[in-house]
């Protein structure tokens, strides 16, 4: 998936990105689930909202430490994490399809 796809995707107001996770314009999450906003360092950006429980993955933990080192541990709004777009799409797919391999992802370094 490249980068422009992303970009045309949000522009066309899609609903569904990946297996289920979703882009928006408002605020508010829904119930048991939490916004994201993904942003790489070629500042290609998408918001995603997530169920809850994914933040308990190993890879997740070492995306939020990251990304307090990149934007602070302080904001307001959805959670921030910065990472490549297509990378956390393609681990986020991996998780939406219950895929194994997504207990050994690796983020590139």
């Amino acid at each position: 998936m490249g980068a422009g796809f992303v970009k045309r995707l949000m522009s066309c107001g899609a609903k569904n990105l990946r297996g289920g996770n979703r882009v928006f314009d408002n605020d508010e999450a829904g119930d048991g689930r939490i916004r994201v906003h993904v942003q790489g360092k070629d500042n290609d950006a998408v918001c995603v909202e997530l169920p809850t429980h994914y933040l308990n993955h190993p890879v997740f933990e070492k995306l939020l430490k990251d990304s307090g080192e990149e934007f602070g541990f302080r904001y307001d709004g959805a959670l921030r994490i910065a990472c490549d777009v297509e990378v956390f799409l393609r681990f986020v797919h991996l998780l939406n399809t219950g895929d194994p391999s997504a207990h050994y992802f690796q983020l590139p370094q």
